[in-house]
């Protein structure tokens, strides 16, 4: 592994200002990985796999949104003798739209939701 710590923006949207000075720097952005739809779990690991190999580093915090399917994978292959830290933050976001109006999203801050340990 090429570094002691990187970030990973997984997510098929565009980051707001505020989002993106919040996240640890160095970064790398997976957007078009962020967007394809995960279907099945051999999908997922291949996913989760395509993101630590793209982090290349020994502790990877992970900023986006996390299906279901992906949090499994990650759940999957946590254990003890792993050799990668990955922390999962998720975006804590409060609704700022009137009931009926379009939904909008004013960002709070980057919330740590998970930790776990990956062999590679």
């Amino acid at each position: 592994m090429n570094n002691k710590r990187t970030s990973v923006i997984f997510t098929r949207h565009q980051l707001t200002e505020e989002q993106a000075e919040s996240i640890l720097l160095p970064a790398v952005t997976l957007q078009e990985l962020a967007g394809v739809t995960l279907e099945t779990d051999a999908e997922a690991l291949d996913t989760m796999n395509q993101m630590l190999r793209a982090a290349d580093a020994e502790t990877v915090d992970v900023y986006g949104v996390f299906p279901p399917i992906l949090r499994q994978a990650f759940f999957n292959y946590d254990w003890n003798g792993g050799n990668v830290l990955v922390r999962l933050h998720e975006a804590h976001s409060v609704r700022r739209a009137a009931e009926g109006e379009r939904p909008t999203f004013e960002f709070r801050e980057w919330k740590h939701t998970a930790t776990y340990l990956i062999s590679l």
